[in-house]
């Protein structure tokens, strides 16, 4: 018999069961892998290999004809095609997680991280067989809609507590502003998220989008209180000094004084 132009023996089709016959196709691989010689049935197995396909004609556009011969004992041929429907592979983008906790100064602090690949196994997404897969689009929040806009890929994209960047292979660095109120006003327990989307594309134009999701954990800051030397004169005044907690953020307080034969008199404003 021959299968997409290449001859296939007897002797080939006995032993199919044992060294399976491997045959190329204008679109993938067909292999044959049993033949019974009783009902004559043939097995076979095919795998849509090599390159991405085109299917920007739908979904169920891609067939790969291969063309089938048999030939009998008495030399009369029978031919026939065998249709194999290629149908598409779309990627699946998977919700990421990532923490990071609250830092103690003004220094901003940053974790790091891919999407494509994921935190752990269950967040890898799914890149189908039209690889490879590449970040098309990142935004704020969560949009609940795919975005293809490479401008936003390999930039700052800024979120409720800080900013993330994202870049076409799904790396990422998010930077948390320690600066900001709501978050040095977390304690230890206390915990904030900040939510981006990203969508993912495979090679055939396939789009999937989901999340990454960033906890920051709270730290518990400790105060620290700052006083300068003074020297307090005969008479009435104040003195001013700042407590600073842990370096971000400082209050100013002041002590009103007065003399008197007993000494300092103070009271705290």
């Amino acid at each position: 018999m021959t299968v997409a132009g290449t001859d296939v023996s007897l002797a080939q089709l006995n032993n199919a069961g044992t060294a399976p016959v491997a045959i190329t196709t204008a679109k993938g691989v067909l292999t044959i892998t049993g033949y019974n010689t009783l009902t004559g049935v043939l097995t076979y197995n095919y795998d849509p290999a090599g390159t991405s396909k085109d299917h920007s004609s739908g979904a169920n556009s891609v067939f790969d004809t291969v063309a089938v011969s048999v030939t009998e004992s008495g030399g009369n041929i029978a031919s026939g095609t065998l249709t194999v429907l290629i149908t598409d592979s779309v990627p699946l983008a998977s919700a990421d997680t990532e923490q990071v906790a609250e830092g103690t100064t003004s220094a901003t602090t940053a974790v790091t991280g891919n999407v494509i690949a994921g935190r752990v196994s269950e967040e890898a997404d799914n890149t189908g067989a039209d690889t490879p897969i590449s970040v098309v689009g990142v935004a704020a929040t969560n949009t609940a809609s795919s975005l293809a806009d490479t401008s936003t890929v390999n930039a700052d994209i800024g979120g409720n507590y800080g900013k993330i960047n994202i870049a076409v292979d799904g790396s990422y660095v998010y930077t948390l502003d320690n600066v900001l109120p709501a978050v040095q006003a977390l304690n230890a327990g206390d915990t904030l998220t900040d939510t981006f989307t990203y969508t993912i594309k495979d090679s055939d134009g396939s789009l999937s989008f989901t999340t990454v999701t960033i906890t920051i954990n709270g730290v518990t800051d400790t105060p620290s209180i700052a006083v300068n030397d003074v020297i307090v004169n005969e008479g009435a005044g104040s003195l001013t000094f700042t407590v600073n907690r842990s370096g971000n953020t400082s209050l100013a307080s002041s002590v009103s004084y007065a003399t008197a034969k007993d000494g300092l008199q103070k009271s705290a404003q």
